[in-house]
């Protein structure tokens, strides 16, 4: 590249891959599945908690690097955060980039990682049979890059993570609002829990109707509508609502209808 201070470099040389990490065989750890990994964000968080198990090792701040196909080719590379205790493991599939003390920092090794030389490399190298193949740990034995110095990197890397951080917060906003709109809809249209409900300024149990002053127990309740034919039906006196007819019940069939429920007045609530 022809820049100030720039070096040629072997990707293995200017980056630890897959370094080692000491974790206890008995204890839960954080855990990182493949499916976690998102190629539109910077970050992976670990999605559960395991016992120990095998698989890659990490702590914060490394660099997961897809390494089957058709992860890799889907750009599936992230940087790893919110690890409990500051340390985790995750899928088998993964290569583990980490910085060289001195040598390189470690969000320019993420983005380094994400960089199209590198993927296409990689993806160039790959290794087994047809849907099933994988590029290995010392294939980056073999690809050579010229590189910044430490500065420059951390520099470079300070522009591009502003952007990324705008990213996050901007997707973490929006996870937040999506949230919010599920509570509330679950709250409303679920639960039925409506704001303001019971209604404010109304006494408890609703108010008297206005439709006609009957006497309690005489205003049959929503069910099956009373035949119009019987004998009984004639000289009408109660109400009984249906939708949108409003016929009436003789008293001889309030008598009869014995099944039926008379209130003295209601809120009639259509949902």
């Amino acid at each position: 590249m022809g820049c100030e201070g720039w070096k040629k470099y072997i990707f293995s040389e200017f980056v630890q891959i897959n370094p080692s990490v000491r974790l206890e065989s008995t204890r839960e750890y954080s855990f990182v599945e493949m499916r976690d990994l998102n190629e539109r964000s910077k970050f992976v968080y670990p999605s559960t908690k395991r016992k120990l198990s095998g698989g890659a090792k990490f702590q914060n701040g490394d660099t997961l690097f897809a390494r089957i196909t058709p992860c890799l080719e889907n750009g599936k590379i992230c940087q790893v955060k919110g690890l409990e205790s500051g340390v985790g493991f995750g899928s088998t599939e993964f290569l583990v980039f980490r910085s060289k003390e001195g040598v390189s920092d470690s969000d320019f090794v993420f983005y380094l990682s994400r960089y199209t030389e590198v993927r296409r490399f990689a993806e160039q190298n790959m290794l087994g049979t047809s849907g099933r193949q994988r590029v290995t740990w010392d294939t980056f034995d073999n690809l050579e890059l010229e590189l910044p110095p430490l500065p420059t990197q951390r520099r470079i890397a300070s522009i591009l993570s502003a952007l990324d951080n705008k990213i996050e917060l901007n997707l973490q906003t929006n996870q937040t609002l999506e949230a919010i709109a599920q509570a509330i809809y679950k709250e409303w249209f679920v639960d039925f829990r409506f704001p303001h409900s019971p209604l404010e300024g109304y006494p408890k149990g609703g108010v008297d109707s206005s439709l006609h002053p009957y006497m309690n127990g005489e205003v049959n309740s929503l069910q099956t509508t009373p035949t119009s034919l019987a004998p009984w039906q004639k000289n009408s006196l109660f109400p009984f609502w249906t939708l949108p007819k409003k016929p009436h019940i003789a008293r001889a069939g309030k008598r009869t209808e014995k099944t039926r429920n008379f209130i003295r007045s209601c809120i009639l609530e259509n949902f």
